[in-house]
């Protein structure tokens, strides 16, 4: 889960590598590790593992990284929290463009990904902070977003969109 951050013991910094709580290899092997062992002990189980990353890529080769291999993964994705956070691109001359092309540029790269590999393209996680634009996050980004013929995904969530907000539960209405 969002494996390049430094909030868990497990997880990677791709940007300063030796801050990291473990590195590439350890975390393939981690991760390997983990699928081994629930497959051994429970193989009865039906289970789908994830390979998820946060939105720090802009290539496949950096989303590919830490991949553990075909044979330990069933669901490839991302998060994405930084969708319609025009303040990430002030300065841009289209600040709106600019992030609905980064957003579809992420996209593409994990649905071209999973195509590769046999594997579910997916949004693990995304949301919208900016209450204001609550309901343009929906038209103006996610709805291009799942309409992209690139894009190729088989699962969008949503986390904790409309926990005790009924503004955000009326927004989705129609959507």
């Amino acid at each position: 889960h969002e494996l390049e951050h430094r909030w868990a013991w497990w997880q990677l910094y791709y940007y300063q590598e030796h801050n990291s709580n473990c590195s590439i290899a350890d975390y393939k092997e981690l991760y390997r590790l983990t699928v081994t062992k629930i497959r051994q002990y429970c193989p009865d189980a039906e289970i789908l593992f994830g390979f998820c990353t946060d939105r720090y890529f802009e290539t496949e080769e950096r989303y590919m990284t830490a991949y553990p291999g075909d044979e330990y993964v069933d669901i490839m994705g991302y998060d994405d929290y930084d969708i319609a956070e025009l303040d990430n691109y002030a300065g841009v001359e289209d600040p709106y463009q600019a992030n609905v092309d980064a957003m579809l540029l992420r996209s593409r790269i994990v649905s071209a990904a999973a195509r590769k590999h046999g594997k579910i393209a997916v949004m693990f996680e995304t949301n919208n902070s900016q209450e204001s634009e609550w309901s343009k996050f929906y038209t103006d980004y996610i709805q291009v977003m799942l309409k992209d013929p690139q894009t190729s995904f088989s699962m969008f969530q949503i986390w904790s969109a409309c926990a005790n907000k009924p503004e955000k539960a009326e927004a989705l209405k129609g959507f």
